[in-house]
């Protein structure tokens, strides 16, 4: 389902899915944003983009996985394609 929105003041509204607060694991962050998506849609012939959206210093190349801390968004669809590719 659908997350929320919000306003601006020239009336535009704003969709999300969701908002993680702080305190969020990259597990969290990916299950809850991707994670079906390999399995469920990738292999059934849809296209899939992963976009991070932010401001400086919000964590997107955190969360991305592109930093070499961890393992993030990126290096778990990669391991996701390939176990379920195995499957």
């Amino acid at each position: 389902g659908g997350g929320g929105g919000g306003g601006d003041r020239d009336g535009r509204t704003f969709e999300f899915d969701a908002v993680f607060p702080p305190g969020s694991t990259q597990e969290e962050v990916y299950g809850r944003s991707c994670g079906d998506m390999v399995g469920r849609s990738i292999y059934r012939g849809f296209n899939a983009t992963i976009l991070a959206y932010g401001q400086t210093g919000s964590g997107k190349t955190y969360t991305m996985g592109t930093d070499g801390d961890g393992d993030g968004i990126i290096a778990r669809a990669v391991r996701d394609l390939f176990l379920h590719k195995s499957r």
